[in-house]
């Protein structure tokens, strides 16, 4: 490869690593070896972009880049900054936190209940009350080199709370963490394949993105009159439209979001699903799949989103309902067809 130094504008040089408010970052331009592109590099955080040839010229300047790309040093970039998890006091969370420090990560642990494990860092909070959440980032401490928003709540709570722990909380995190999070991350939200309109009406759906505080919150539910499984199913439908318009937005900053979407997972939580949405539901899923889920088996695939491996997966919803969504639709087309 041959290369020299040019300065570029960085789309991340404000970033704490870099030093305060850097108008520019000074990058090596390579020749790329599977082509005639030129890569831009930034020996600090890995932020990688395709540029135009001009640069390669000596030109100064943010130049016409084209797409971004993943550096091949992505799997240090996951090494060099903690990864956060809210609702990793149990369940899936508290199975994930084990396989990311299995894997040799930093885990940083957001919950309103204490994390029982011991070599995860952990920041007590309550992300229905949504101010918290400010308070959260600040208490985290250098790069974040991923996110898992796993914190939900059942129908059974107020669908006022509902809201804000499973679609604002997740949303408000991801947008005051930005700052901090490292080229080459990636972000999971933990969604439902509950997920749905819930038969509210449109406008109920596109606006519950934008609640961004309590008092927000406050006037959606006054206005719409939602049931606690209601709330639960739009907030979750909402936050898997939110993660592929965030994928989309931060494809540039090379961070990658996608969801995971659970069946009925055998948790302390299971019951309360139970209350919400009727036991034949859970029950049903059950006698077709011969158990629920265990919490490894959704924090597993989590664990693959957060990856290197998945390096090029971003704005995708993966099912983890051992086959429940096909067996739905298969045998709902089979009673039209027969009708």
């Amino acid at each position: 490869m041959s290369a020299h130094v040019s300065t570029v504008q960085h789309a991340r040089s404000t970033r704490p690593d870099h030093g305060r408010d850097l108008p520019a970052v000074r990058i090596a331009i390579f020749k790329h070896c599977v082509g005639t592109e030129l890569l831009a590099r930034c020996p600090v955080c890995g932020w990688a972009q395709l540029v135009d040839e001009d640069l390669h010229d000596g030109l100064d300047g943010p130049g016409a880049a084209r797409v971004a790309m993943p550096a091949d040093d992505d799997r240090m970039t996951r090494r060099n900054g903690t990864i956060v998890v809210t609702g990793g006091s149990s369940g899936i969370g508290k199975a994930l936190i084990g396989l990311l420090l299995a894997d040799g990560h930093s885990v940083t642990v957001v919950d309103r209940q204490p994390c029982p494990i011991a070599e995860a860092r952990f920041i007590p909070a309550d992300l229905a009350h949504l101010p918290s959440v400010a308070d959260v980032c600040e208490a985290i401490e250098g790069s974040v080199a991923g996110v898992a928003n796993v914190a939900g709540l059942p129908g059974t709570e107020t669908p006022q709370d509902i809201v804000a722990v499973n679609v604002a909380a997740p949303i408000r995190l991801i947008r005051t963490l930005l700052p901090q999070i490292l080229a080459g991350a990636s972000v999971v939200n933990v969604a439902s394949i509950s997920a749905g309109t819930a038969g509210m009406p449109e406008p109920a759906l596109s606006s519950l993105p934008e609640l961004s505080d309590e008092a927000g919150i406050a006037r959606w539910v006054d206005k719409y009159r939602p049931s606690g499984d209601q709330a639960y199913r739009v907030a979750k439908h909402a936050l898997l439209h939110w993660s592929e318009q965030a994928a989309a937005e931060l494809l540039p900053a090379r961070i990658r979001v996608n969801c995971v979407s659970p069946g009925p997972v055998d948790t302390p939580m299971l019951s309360r699903f139970k209350e919400s949405m009727g036991p034949a539901a859970i029950d049903r899923a059950r006698q077709i799949l011969g158990r629920h889920a265990r919490p490894v088996e959704v924090a597993e695939v989590i664990r693959f989103l957060l990856s290197p491996a998945s390096n090029w997966v971003s704005g995708c919803n993966l099912a983890v309902d051992g086959g429940l969504l096909a067996e739905r639709r298969t045998m709902r087309q089979k009673r039209s067809r027969a009708r």
